[in-house]
């Protein structure tokens, strides 16, 4: 991407997502203003043209604050309130919130382009093979996938009103850095207690956040995306058996050895849940969580693949591969990722 006068604006840059966007952007040559909460840790990103602001996304006067005189050439809304854990009204203040003010403040400083990053989880994880951007989306009742549903309506919104939006909906990014499904996976497998889920046998949508990223660009790129939505993942599904042993051995640990049936485990979660909200600590395992590692779904990108021009270059060995040179460079624990924006 060649060099623009007017910088590239990112979210949640402090994050998982959001920093491997910001740093490619800026080793691209890309000026960029990399913006995430106060008291976050920046210092993984580097680079000449890199600019850091904190900020808090829901709040309209820091962002003005922050971002006064910047008229970006685009924004990359990344910041999200992850998880499976958390009230409603948390996630809806932040997803839901957040996004609102971020379009609001991208039409007032005269943005060309916005990219909202959102989540295969709008369509509900239905067992429909080849999902595609045509199925409809669904609440059922999580708050995080139900309240990137109302976050799309809101971007869908400011593109009818002039701002010139893309929708991406990736499946479960993975990478060095990610804490979701990398660093608090392995800390859980290094202390004995990871078990699967009906064998394994539920399907994890990977999308290696270098692939995804790619798409970001492509995205930036095209002058036809605006106003359309597009499905992100590897293309390539594998069972979350597949998945925990490969990162296991990554992390030069053992893999989970025992396994509870779903039957079981619908009721556990569901108890686990209740004490959670009872003694105010998030639980082993949450319901999204347990849809997520017992769904049969699988998604098409053959929209991105022939609108955007774009193809998941890095496949699952190598993508563990980088994963585990990270772990063996002495990674940090779940804490610095456990609750921040993707």
């Amino acid at each position: 991407m060649p060099a623009h006068e007017s910088p590239v604006v990112v979210t949640g840059a402090a994050g998982f997502i959001g920093g491997r966007v910001a740093q490619r952007l800026a080793q691209s040559g890309t000026p960029v203003v990399a913006m995430d909460l106060p008291g976050r840790r920046f210092d993984h990103l580097s680079g000449a043209g890199l600019q850091v602001r904190e900020a808090d996304v829901t709040d309209a006067e820091a962002l003005r604050r922050v971002l006064g005189g910047l008229r970006p050439a685009a924004v990359v809304h990344c910041a999200a309130l992850m998880g499976g854990w958390g009230e409603p009204s948390e996630y809806h203040r932040v997803n839901v919130g957040g996004t609102r003010t971020v379009c609001e403040w991208a039409v007032g400083a005269g943005a060309t382009r916005f990219i909202y990053i959102s989540s295969v989880s709008v369509y509900g994880m239905p067992p429909i093979v080849g999902i595609d951007e045509t199925t409809p989306v669904r609440h059922i009742g999580l708050p995080y996938g139900d309240s990137k549903i109302e976050a799309e309506a809101l971007v869908r919104r400011a593109h009818q009103a002039g701002l010139p939006s893309i929708i991406l909906r990736p499946g479960d990014v993975f990478g060095p850095r990610a804490g979701e499904w990398v660093v608090k996976l392995v800390d859980s497998m290094r202390a004995g207690r990871m078990i699967l889920i009906a064998g394994g046998a539920g399907l994890i949508n990977v999308t290696y956040v270098d692939n995804l990223v790619d798409a970001i660009e492509a995205a930036l790129r095209r002058p036809e995306a605006p106003g359309r939505d597009y499905i992100i993942t590897d293309g390539a599904p594998v069972t979350w058996k597949k998945y925990l042993h490969a990162l296991a051995q990554a992390a030069a640990c053992p893999p989970p050895r025992f396994s509870l049936p779903s039957a079981l485990a619908w009721p556990a979660v569901i108890a686990l849940e209740a004490a959670g909200r009872i003694v105010g600590k998030r639980p082993p395992l949450s319901r999204m969580g347990l849809r997520l590692v017992t769904a049969r779904c699988t998604y098409s990108i053959e929209r991105a693949r022939r609108e955007l021009d774009w193809q998941p270059r890095v496949a699952f060995g190598t993508a563990m591969e980088e994963i585990a040179a990270w772990l063996r460079d002495g990674a940090g624990g779940a804490s610095s990722f456990a609750h921040g924006p993707r």
